[in-house]
């Protein structure tokens, strides 16, 4: 994928996150559910860290490092940010018993950050 397709995943990412936080803060604080609150702050926070990602994700397909380790590393984390905050989302808004699917979103954000230390580490030994 192309660089500037990873800086709009970002950018969008960072608008949600924003935007679930805000509700959070707003909407369900004024209903009382601090449950549901702590939830949906913890899945804004989550999915700011899979932005921040994405944004390197950007920035190394700019700059042509890492190749497709990149695209691995961007997928990884473009598809924890939808399980592990999805999950986390549905739990607190819905009721939805969606909590076995969050580890799976979590393992994929840690094999995305894990993708990108080794894109780091090859760099690092100029492979």
């Amino acid at each position: 994928m192309r660089w500037g397709s990873w800086l709009a995943l970002a950018g969008l990412n960072a608008f949600l996150s924003i935007a679930s936080g805000a509700f959070a803060a707003h909407a369900l604080s004024a209903l009382g559910d601090a449950h549901g609150v702590g939830l949906m702050e913890k899945s804004a926070r989550y999915q700011m860290y899979g932005a921040f990602a994405l944004v390197v994700c950007a920035w190394l397909a700019e700059r042509g490092v890492g190749g497709r380790l990149v695209a691995v590393a961007g997928w990884l984390h473009l598809a924890g940010v939808v399980l592990f905050c999805g999950a986390l989302s549905a739990i607190a808004l819905l009721g939805w018993p969606a909590g076995p699917v969050a580890p799976l979103g979590g393992s994929a954000m840690l094999l995305g950050w894990g993708v990108l230390a080794w894109i780091g580490l090859r760099a690092r030994r100029g492979a």
